[in-house]
């Protein structure tokens, strides 16, 4: 059984990576065509990775929690076909699509070797948040951009961006050890500041892929302080090192708008 969840685990990073080549041949287009191939391509790799995520986790973590270590690869191969909605040159299409199966890889293969004793899950949890937040830097970038090509009204993109800011902390919270039924206060101040940075970034006059960045690392900023107190590590030196970081890179991040 355990070999053959090895060669599953495997087998996930490639099968996605073919299921956005097969979506990466059909260009953006309002096509009905066009639009129909890719909605069954991006539904069938989601079905099938989310089945064997599930085998696998549930092999290499017994008795643990499974869903919060399932959601991360899910939700990243789900927002990835949408970054492919976004992306005009087939550079960009394939680029998304390497960088998609190689974090799909480092975190299948640490995922093995926490079961194995060999990894830390610390680390685990770690490729965990970054598989998140590629995947919230994806939605939110198609969430900024979807206006281009059809009338969305932005109280309705910012409630779709609160809920999903919504599912990311709480599985964020959950992996680090914290019980998610009672922090439902912390979820839904995340989920409402997920939505209110939309709403305020979208009025920015910058490129959407920036708005979309910016947006992720401030989220990203409050999430990881909200860990910190809950944890009772919350003094101002640690709190003042995650926001220095994430100052200097939002300041980066607008310095260079005009080139993105």
């Amino acid at each position: 059984m355990k070999q053959t969840v090895r060669y599953v685990a495997y087998a996930i990073a490639p099968l996605v990576g073919l299921g956005l080549y097969a979506a990466a041949r059909f260009p953006l287009g309002l096509a009905e065509g066009k639009f129909m191939a890719w909605a069954a391509i991006s539904f069938t790799t989601t079905l099938v990775v989310s089945a064997a995520s599930f085998l696998v986790v549930r092999v290499s973590r017994p008795g643990g929690s499974w869903l919060p270590f399932v959601e991360p690869p899910l939700f990243l191969t789900l927002s990835s076909f949408l970054a492919l909605l976004l992306i005009e040159t087939s550079f960009g299409r394939y680029g998304a699509a390497v960088l998609v199966m190689v974090l799909l890889a480092v975190y299948f293969e640490n995922l093995r070797a926490s079961e194995s004793g060999s990894g830390q899950p610390a680390d685990l949890v770690h490729l965990a948040h970054a598989l998140d937040f590629v995947g919230l830097f994806f939605v939110s970038a198609f969430a900024f951009e979807i206006g281009t090509f059809f009338y969305v009204p932005v109280p309705l993109l910012a409630l779709a961006m609160a809920l999903v800011g919504a599912a990311a902390a709480a599985a964020d919270l959950w992996r680090a050890g914290f019980s998610v039924r009672d922090q439902v206060w912390l979820v839904g101040a995340l989920a409402a500041l997920s939505g209110e940075l939309f709403v305020a970034l979208n009025f920015l006059p910058i490129s959407n892929l920036v708005n979309a960045a910016v947006g992720v690392v401030l989220f990203s900023l409050a999430l990881q302080v909200a860990k910190h107190v809950l944890s009772g590590a919350g003094e101002f030196k640690y709190v003042r090192r995650e926001l220095a970081v994430s100052s200097a890179l939002v300041v980066v991040l607008l310095l260079t708008a005009k080139w993105i």
